[in-house]
């Protein structure tokens, strides 16, 4: 099973595709590791993993290109590509969403290492200058406070490919004060090597957790029929221990366990 994973990612990493693929199923979300990675990377994160398992067998190529959260949901809203992975139901309301969810968030605050300051509750942020990224919802407790606060001098609002990245020079060069990031997703780069060591510490945690989906554009016909493909697919994925094993790749174990 291993061997037949390995294969699989190497066959993504290659940009390869099935020339008897039926059809193409298209995904686009900005770098979030270990969710979703770098498109070529051995390791391009856990969401693509599973969906391959589920859609290469039933014929389906995959096709996951990274843009800016806002322009992710933008495309995908519109029909020019089939999903977006990562997204809570308050990123994308009208979207179509499986039963099944895709993970789940646990956003904290990441500070310079020596700062005193911690997350107590969205009282605390007035005391800094919060950086988040563009488009996200977090959750209602901090994606309330993030709408009273935009344009802003108490928030910084980042976009792009890699926003964390941009967050953590910002918080490094002294622009910002904290950032509001899911805990795998700033463990990964750490490990990465993306932020220094021993540089960002965490200060306090929401209480509020987030469950993760695969969205579904809303003007594709075929939405629901994909939805459906991916709940019975990941059922089958967790009840054989393949969705075990991928998972591990990442240091993960089942948010449903």
């Amino acid at each position: 099973m291993r061997t037949r994973l390995l294969l699989l990612l190497i066959m993504l990493a290659l940009g390869a595709t099935r020339v008897d693929a039926a059809e193409t199923l298209s995904i686009r979300a900005d770098a979030w590791p270990p969710y979703n990675a770098e498109p070529k990377s051995i390791k391009p994160g856990y969401m693509i993993n599973v969906l391959l398992e589920i859609f290469m067998p039933q014929g389906y190529a995959l096709d996951y290109q990274q843009l800016s959260w806002t322009e992710s949901l933008d495309a995908v809203r519109k029909g020019e590509f089939n999903a977006v992975i990562g997204a809570t139901k308050d990123d994308a309301p009208d979207f179509v969403f499986p039963r099944e969810s895709f993970g789940i968030s646990d956003t904290a605050f990441f500070v310079k290492s020596g700062t005193q300051w911690k997350f107590t509750g969205p009282q605390s942020l007035e005391k800094i200058r919060l950086g988040v990224i563009e488009s996200y919802a977090y959750n209602d407790e901090l994606d309330a406070y993030i709408k009273a606060h935009k344009g802003t001098n108490r928030l910084v609002e980042a976009t792009g490919d890699e926003p964390l990245i941009a967050l953590i020079r910002m918080l490094q060069n002294g622009q910002i004060d904290a950032i509001a990031e899911d805990t795998n997703v700033m463990l990964a780069s750490m490990i990465a090597g993306k932020v220094p060591a021993g540089t960002i510490a965490a200060a306090g945690s929401c209480r509020e957790k987030s469950t993760l989906y695969i969205a579904f554009s809303p003007k594709n016909p075929k939405s629901k029929e994909l939805a459906a493909k991916f709940d019975a697919g990941i059922k089958t994925l967790r009840s054989s221990g393949k969705l075990h094993a991928i998972l591990g790749l990442y240091g993960l174990t089942d948010w449903k366990k």
